[in-house]
């Protein structure tokens, strides 16, 4: 059975489990105006967890450019720490799509992971649990899967022996885990994973799923990458 901590040790890694047969390729995207991808959402997987008779659907996403969510902290003009929130919540979620899926929803969660400041700025802090959040977001059926919110903000950890100040951001990673009863075993379609960055005055108003994806709506959303979507699993 794959556990929590061996998802936690992928995502501290940046990597990914993939059942033999499916596609390897994680999606990339790009936030702001920085070069080169700086989020990279991860094709989702679903696994048996036998002793709990039990289809779990993982998914999730982490920041592959750690400068991007960085260049949004808050700014004091170099007279107090850059930390507080980035903009409104976030959302992270895995949606269900394409196909069939007659089975209940008994757990679901998803958690937030730090990811650590640029150097010289970064103090280890990479991969260390935030609070986990157990609560869906938006309006759908179970059947469609779970999309979460929760608020990202640099995070200060005082000084280093360096001498330089250490930050992270408490929602720079994050893994989604829902689990089904043991009729999903008959299910079929797509499993997507779909996050969404704010910054500045970006604001989430609603969230909504259906058999053809994710629908958000964003206040002042030129400040938001809109939903970004991972490659599909087909299961």
């Amino acid at each position: 059975m794959l556990t929590d901590k061996f998802f936690n040790i992928l995502s501290e890694n940046h990597l990914v489990f993939y059942e033999l047969g499916k596609n390897k390729n994680a999606g990339e995207f790009e936030i702001l105006s920085t070069d080169g991808s700086d989020v990279s959402l991860t094709t989702p997987f679903i696994i048996y967890n036998a002793p709990l008779n039990r289809w779990e659907v993982w998914g999730g996403f982490h920041f592959s450019n750690d400068s991007a969510w960085w260049g949004e902290r808050p700014n004091c003009g170099g007279f107090c720490n850059p930390d507080g929130n980035i903009g409104k919540s976030d959302m992270l979620g895995v949606y269900l799509s394409g196909g069939t899926n007659g089975a209940s929803l008994v757990e679901m969660w998803m958690q937030p992971i730090h990811s650590d400041a640029p150097s010289p700025y970064n103090g280890g802090y990479d991969g260390n649990y935030a609070t986990r959040i157990n609560y869906r977001s938006g309006t759908y059926s179970s059947e469609l899967g779970g999309m979460f919110t929760a608020q990202d903000a640099v995070v200060a950890h005082g000084l280093g022996s360096d001498g330089y100040a250490k930050y992270s951001n408490n929602f720079g990673k994050g893994a989604v885990k829902l689990s089904y009863t043991s009729s999903f075993s008959g299910a079929s379609g797509n499993a997507t994973s779909a996050y969404l960055h704010t910054w500045s005055s970006a604001e989430i108003s609603s969230i909504s799923v259906s058999t053809s994806g994710v629908s958000v709506s964003v206040i002042n959303a030129s400040n938001s990458t809109g939903v970004l979507s991972s490659l599909d699993y087909a299961y």
